[in-house]
């Protein structure tokens, strides 16, 4: 069984080992995979992209224990989520918004037979999601783990419009590298344009191509390009499109990206 570990715990303390160890008393044959631990600290929305980028490539039955949560203690619930024979741990805070999109159950972690019996109010990561996880990596029901909640919450995740000028897209996600992900994909791009000339517009960047690849470009020369979830990409080649923008964060600012047909204005 592969459980997957997902958090904005950093490396430099004892957050992830905890919840390691947590998981491995319950369940020593559980294989641990970590995804990342440098999630920006309490941003949700960078996490909910990144799971949504990689869960469906594990096998089935893999559990994936995503803790972002700057709501920890409070109202928000602990909840599990299933979808495709994958299970999901983590808080209810928006986290798995992108799974919402499909068939999914969700439960809200609410029997104590599955945590720790002392539980802390500010580390349900190690004391309610990582038991509660490693058990269901033992073959412990969903349904054993509390009720079913109908209201999950939900991101706000934009949308890109078409225009009688084209398409209007946003940046949902700033990479490693400074590569701007927006949310238009290459089929909706095509369905719009056919093959039509066009201008790529974010902010006072103007970019009328689509590469194939990063070294069509000069160095540190701006570029669109469809990234490897089929979504756009606005990239600087050997460079980052984020710092050249002046983009830090995303946060909860929608940053707009235009695509127009040539000529409009």
């Amino acid at each position: 069984m592969i459980l997957t570990l997902l958090t904005d715990f950093g490396n430099g303390d004892a957050y992830v080992a905890s919840m390691k160890g947590v998981i491995l008393r319950i369940n020593p044959l559980v294989r641990l995979v970590d995804i990342t631990h440098d999630v920006r600290p309490h941003q949700t929305r960078d996490a909910a992209w990144m799971l949504n980028c990689f869960w469906r490539f594990y096998p089935p039955d893999t559990v994936h224990l995503a803790v972002v949560d700057p709501g920890v203690g409070g109202r928000r619930r602990p909840i599990v989520v299933t979808r495709k024979n994958h299970t999901f741990v983590g808080p209810d805070n928006g986290i798995f918004s992108y799974l919402y999109d499909g068939s999914f159950s969700v439960y809200e972690i609410t029997n104590p037979r599955y945590m720790l019996k002392e539980v802390s109010d500010t580390f349900h990561g190690r004391d309610i999601l990582a038991p509660v996880a490693a058990h269901i990596s033992r073959g412990v029901d969903v349904d054993e783990l509390g009720k079913h909640v109908a209201d999950p919450v939900m991101l706000r995740i934009f949308q890109p419009t078409i225009t009688p000028e084209g398409i209007q897209g946003s940046i949902v996600y700033i990479d490693h590298f400074g590569n701007l992900v927006t949310n238009i994909r290459r089929d909706l791009f095509e369905k719009v344009f056919a093959g039509s000339p066009f201008e790529i517009r974010v902010n006072e960047m103007r970019i009328k191509k689509i590469s194939k690849s990063y070294d069509e470009n000069a160095p540190g020369s701006p570029l669109a390009i469809w990234g490897s979830e089929a979504c756009l990409e606005i990239s600087a080649n050997l460079s980052s499109a984020a710092e050249r923008l002046g983009i830090e964060t995303l946060d909860n600012n929608d940053v707009k990206v235009i695509i127009r047909k040539e000529g409009v204005e």
